[in-house]
């Protein structure tokens, strides 16, 4: 006989298999989907044909929450966006948001604007090494006409920072917060296309905020090895599982159902029992494992990402361990989409960095993403900092090596000084060479950065923190100036500059300007740190 124990342990598994659960918790949507999960609601309402004998309505359609969202909502975080998916048609889609009060409009932004906002983007990610994930979502929807709408406002502030009072006043500025004006906007576009140009996500926005709605779809063909809407061809379908079939793994397969805009809603479906995966630490494919890689080679990299976040077992599923070894290498998959999801799990402050660099290593997809280099790993303690960590796995090579490693994988120019100047400043920091370090600090690395750098490399936390008051009170130039005004108001070459003891007998000229200013402004930081002792 079945003790109770077992018997309710039974009845918790049977639950969490099921393609139908009933959530303890459920999803209560944010404000600015409520008008779109009504108008779904009421599109039976809508009339598609009418004649004198006749009225024909549209089936309600159905609207669910999908994808990573759903996968953070049950693991206790908040998503950072929110993916929809339907039964309905692009087509259809439109109606019920035109019913609904949505207009329509063009997605793209002009030639001018784009040129414009380019440069922008550019200028601020030289600014402020902290601005580089959310510039390059804004760059790469720019690149390929893709709507703005969909990056959040609060993203690009946050990523912004100190920097915003200054994006306000360019046109990347205007064009986001003009989107704040209307609070009661209501707009819907084609935010996504096939490789044969027909639609398949359209874009909905509701005051700021901005959603995808994804057409239920399977993935008639598909070039393999990178999977994006170019290089495939989608047929539609009115099933949750046909759509959760296409999907990579399976706690990203999970859809709630949405019928109440202010309540929760606790309809879960689940036809690859992500949900129990998830309960269980487990990342597993929909499907094979190698069938899901050949579609995407990057999937080799999410996979690990997702592990970290949801798991701390020392392995994979055992089928991805399996295909790993034959597509480590990502053939086909390009640089920019490895750098991107390299550094998003990077970032994630959800992923210790031992179990993310860790697998990375143990599977040589290190390899891969920084080609030719060499890897020192002890990642216990590691940030949750790109720049950081890059430098720090990097750190057995030489700043010249690495920034032709960065070169080759497209990372930006400040990402590539920062990474090789934090390199250089733990294998030669010495307090002689404050005048080189000086002058290379890059614009776009922050105080707190290399302060964080010290404490991990073991540098000296006091000259590090007195060289960077140094190079603040200065503004990076150096301390020594060449001119000072004397007791009669008169400008004159500093008087320190012509020393005999040091052997400068005479005003010094081009090179020798330069190097009596160095040194004397190498020796003013020692005596600086002298005193301080």
């Amino acid at each position: 006989m079945k003790s109770f124990q077992q018997f309710i342990t039974e009845q918790k598994e049977t639950e969490v298999h099921k393609d139908v659960i009933t959530l303890d918790k459920g999803f209560v949507p944010p404000s600015s989907m409520k008008p779109i999960i009504q108008a779904f609601l009421d599109s039976k309402n809508i009339v598609v044909q009418h004649d004198l004998k006749k009225t024909i309505h549209m089936p309600k359609k159905k609207l669910y929450l999908v994808g990573g969202a759903v996968r953070d909502l049950l693991s206790g975080h908040t998503p950072h966006d929110y993916d929809l998916a339907t039964d309905a048609l692009p087509e259809q889609i439109f109606m019920i948001l035109e019913s609904a009060g949505f207009q329509k409009r063009d997605a793209r932004t002009t030639v001018e604007e784009s040129v414009s906002i380019r440069h922008d983007l550019r200028t601020l990610k030289e600014i402020d090494q902290n601005a580089h994930e959310v510039m390059d979502e804004l760059m790469f929807r720019i690149d390929h006409q893709l709507s703005l709408d969909e990056v959040s406002l609060d993203d690009v502030k946050d990523a912004a920072g100190k920097s915003w009072d200054w994006v306000k006043k360019t046109k990347l500025g205007g064009y986001l917060t003009n989107r704040l004006k209307n609070k009661d906007k209501k707009e819907y576009f084609v935010q996504g296309t096939d490789g044969s140009g027909k639609a398949f996500v359209v874009g909905a926005v509701v005051g700021s905020d901005a959603y995808e709605i994804a057409t239920f779809r399977i993935d008639a063909k598909m070039t393999a090895g990178e999977r994006k809407s170019s290089s495939i061809e989608v047929d539609f379908t009115n099933k949750v599982s046909d759509d959760a079939s296409r999907r990579d793994f399976t706690i990203n397969a999970m859809y709630i159902e949405l019928t109440k805009p202010s309540g929760e809603n606790k309809k879960l479906h689940d036809p690859h029992h992500g949900y129990g995966d998830l309960k269980n630490e487990l990342v597993r494919t929909v499907g094979a494992a190698a069938d899901r890689f050949e579609e995407d080679k990057l999937r080799v990299m999410r996979s690990l990402r997702f592990h970290c976040q949801i798991s701390k077992k020392p392995t994979l599923h055992d089928d991805i361990e399996a295909a790993i070894p034959k597509f480590k290498d990502l053939e086909g998959v390009s640089v920019e989409r490895i750098r991107q999801e390299f550094i998003k799990g990077i970032n994630d402050d959800r992923i210790n960095q031992k179990c993310f660099i860790g697998h990375y290593k143990r599977l040589k997809i290190l390899k891969t993403v920084f080609p030719g280099m060499d890897f020192d790993h002890d990642a216990a303690s590691l940030p949750n900092d790109h720049v950081l960590v890059t430098s720090w796995i990097l750190r057995g090579n030489t700043k010249e090596e690495v920034k032709k490693a960065l070169s080759k994988m497209k990372w930006s120019n400040v990402e590539k000084d920062s990474i090789s100047w934090l390199i250089d400043l733990l294998r030669n920091w010495h307090t002689n060479r404050i005048v080189e370090f000086r002058k290379t600090k890059p614009v776009g690395l922050l105080d707190k950065k290399i302060q964080k750098w010290a404490e991990m490399a073991g540098l000296d936390a006091r000259e590090i923190n007195e060289f960077l008051k140094h190079h603040k009170e200065n503004d990076g130039k150096s301390s020594v100036p060449f001119h000072v005004i004397n007791k009669e108001g008169d400008k004159e070459v500093n008087p320190r500059l012509i020393d005999p003891s040091k052997g400068w007998h005479s005003t010094p000229k081009g090179g020798e300007r330069s190097h009596r200013l160095d040194h004397l402004e190498a020796e003013d930081f020692k005596k600086r740190l002298e005193t301080e002792e």
